[in-house]
C-alpha cells in the first residue's frame, strides 16, 4: 500500500507491530527549529549533534 508521505524527502518512516509510522527525520527538524527560542535554539545544537555524529567518515580519515 501507497502512503501520500512514502519517498517525502526528510520522513523516516519506522514499522511498528506491522504499522508504517511517519516522523520527521533530524535534517527536517533542523529546518522547522530555526525560531529565536531558547528552546528551538537547544533543539538546534542538539539536532545539528546528532546530524554530525551520523555522518558517515570522510574517505582517508
Amino acid at each position: 500500500m501507497e502512503h501520500g508521505w512514502a519517498g517525502v524527502e526528510g520522513i523516516e518512516i519506522e514499522t511498528i507491530d506491522g504499522v508504517p509510522i511517519p516522523f520527521d527525520g533530524a535534517a527536517l527538524m533542523l529546518e522547522m527549529k530555526q525560531g529565536m527560542r531558547e528552546k528551538d535554539t537547544a533543539d538546534r545544537r542538539f539536532l545539528q549533534q546528532l546530524l554530525y555524529a551520523k555522518k558517515p567518515p570522510e574517505p582517508g580519515a
